[in-house]
């Protein structure tokens, strides 16, 4: 039985061939110029000392950025730990109780740094203990990252002359760069390396290694390693990798900070201040004009010319547009909600409710939530509220009521549950629907005067406010009840 198969077939015209190496097609004998230095860093025997010009190479510049971040990150967090409501949120998101431990930590990571920037470790060891040969570059390899996809580790293959046997030797560098497949503006891949090196198959440079055993190792193309701002093979955007400004450093940062508080404060918003009823049109209307407006914005920024934009695929640029409009409607309905429930001056109306559990809800060890459980006074199903630690502790009894608020726009909300308290007052007569007599007391003005106890309920800021005359009804009827038996 035979099979046919419609699928088109590839022709040669049809292949796209991507080059991944560059070698030297036609390689001449190992001759480094006469003249071939290099440079004044690597005079005299080890240990060398390290010249204050290495100190403005592109290393030098993203490690003081590093220890910039991290200074940085510790202040923030030695700030925010002194906040009231950061305390306030520590009870929901519990790494936020240990800021100032967390700010004890970088500073000692900053100590570390700044010792080691000091005392010229790490990388600058090549330049101190090393031992410097010239090199020619044979090849640059890019091989695909088995572990990513579409990621491909830049690999060098270097000749020199062994510093001890004199014997001509062939190695392949420990990759040290990257570079991704991209498309370009007509739709062809290209392989693009993450960093534009300046050297090319055939070039004699300078290769350092540490001594003895692992010199093979150890061994580094000089110019690759940042050091020296006069020798930068690695450039971006044609400048070398130096990194980002300080104060670009310290306005990420910031930024950082303040997504985590948008962040935090839609979840805020979420817990204690959404609408439950009211005039929608209040919120829909500022929610699509902040989608709108966020979708231009991410639309204008993903399909700029900018180069670094337009290497990244359709789906991503589409994206990145999407998450900007998500962005603009998540901050509008925030501000909308909070300017409701903050502007607030209607009213609060009661519904009284017996309280059924409380519930603290512990999530990945890093998030917490509070809640009480509750059924109308009337009867229904039990429901949840958000609540908080405080609130919680100050229930002595399973008697309360719901704050309602219509709203500053008109949306209706809840402000919370509140606890029923038992408070004394003096009167004059007993009503013994609103009260539970304790004592007789002294008179006043010849009338005489009674000790009492009434139900009230408690406001966030201590106020006491009269009880809904249904829940007063039954909570003296049950406290008669209690007193009978």
């Amino acid at each position: 039985m035979e099979s046919s198969d419609s699928a088109p077939k590839l022709v040669a015209e049809d292949v796209i061939e991507i080059s991944l190496t560059e070698e030297l097609e036609d390689p001449q004998p190992f001759d480094p110029p006469e003249d071939f230095q290099h440079g004044p860093e690597f005079e005299g025997e080890p240990p060398r000392s390290i010249p204050r010009s290495l100190k403005w190479g592109s290393f030098a510049s993203r490690r003081r950025n590093s220890l910039l971040a991290v200074l940085v990150s510790a202040f923030y967090c030695f700030l925010l730990a002194r906040l009231s409501f950061i305390y306030e949120l520590s009870f929901y998101i519990l790494p936020l109780g240990y800021l100032d431990l967390v700010g004890v930590g970088l500073l000692l990571i900053a100590v570390v740094m700044a010792v080691n920037y000091t005392f010229g470790w790490g990388l600058y060891r090549y330049v101190r203990d090393g031992i410097p040969v010239t090199g020619r570059i044979l090849k640059i390899m890019r091989i695909p990252d088995n572990e990513m996809p579409n990621v491909y580790q830049i690999r060098i293959e270097v000749e020199y002359r062994d510093p001890d046997t004199r014997e001509l030797r062939t190695v392949t560098l420990d990759p040290t760069l990257t570079g991704s497949l991209q498309f370009d503006k007509s739709g062809m891949p290209e392989i693009k390396d993450a960093l534009e090196l300046t050297i090319a198959p055939g070039d004699y440079v300078t290769l350092v290694g540490y001594p003895g055993e692992q010199f093979e190792k150890s061994l580094k193309i000089y110019g690759l390693l940042g050091l020296d701002p006069d020798r930068e093979f690695a450039l971006k955007n044609g400048r070398p990798n130096r990194g980002m400004q300080p104060y670009h450093v310290i306005a990420v940062i910031s930024a950082i900070v303040l997504a985590f508080g948008l962040l935090m404060g839609v979840i805020y918003v979420v817990e204690f201040y959404w609408p439950i009823g009211g005039n929608w049109m209040v919120a829909v209307i500022p929610g699509v004009t902040g989608a709108v407006i966020g979708l231009i914005f991410g639309s204008l920024w993903a399909f700029s010319s900018r180069e670094e934009v337009q290497s990244s695929g359709l789906i991503d640029r589409i994206a990145l547009a999407a998450g900007c409009g998500l962005f603009g409607t998540m901050l509008t309905l925030e501000a909308v909600f909070i300017s409701n429930a903050m502007l607030d001056q209607t009213e609060s109306k009661f519904e009284p409710v017996r309280v059924v559990d409380f519930w603290q809800t512990t999530h990945n060890f890093l998030f917490r939530d509070y809640s009480i459980e509750y059924t109308p006074l009337g009867g229904g199903d039990a429901e949840k509220i958000p609540s908080d630690v405080f609130t919680m502790s100050r229930f002595q009894d399973p008697w309360g009521a719901i704050e309602m608020s219509e709203g500053y726009l008109g949306l209706r909300w809840r402000r919370g549950i509140r606890p029923l308290v038992w408070t004394q007052i003096r009167v004059a007569s007993v009503d013994p629907e609103r009260h539970v007599f304790v004592a007789d007391t002294k008179p006043e003005g010849g009338q005489k005067m009674f000790l009492v106890m009434t139900p009230q309920l408690e406001l966030p800021d201590g106020t006491l406010v009269e009880a809904p005359d249904s829940l007063v009804e039954r909570v003296i009827a049950q406290e008669n009840a209690n007193q009978r038996q």
